[in-house]
């Protein structure tokens, strides 16, 4: 568990995983299977989950509704998230 302390009187208690999502344009990573969209990695994410993505391009828009996630491509010069202007920010 973590806690934080979001002011002086409010502090919030929150259980975080610590599992690690793989996204990849191939199927099997390391033995592993692996998500072959970044939205999919996402909706299935829990608190405090890391998701790691493989190099590509990735044409999707994401839609992040989870706290504490991390996203992080595995080089950040050959990992592109291309939304192709699908959605607004």
């Amino acid at each position: 568990a973590v806690s934080l302390l979001l002011d002086s009187d409010k502090k919030v208690t929150v259980e975080l995983s610590r599992d690690v999502l793989i996204v990849s344009k191939s199927q099997i990573v390391d033995g592993s299977s692996a998500y072959s969209k970044i939205q999919d990695a996402v909706d299935a994410a829990k608190e405090g989950d890391l998701i790691l993505i493989g190099e590509g391009v990735y044409n999707e828009s994401v839609t992040v509704t989870t706290s504490y996630l991390t996203i992080r491509g595995i080089n950040r010069n050959n990992v592109i998230i291309d939304g192709e202007f699908m959605r607004e920010n």
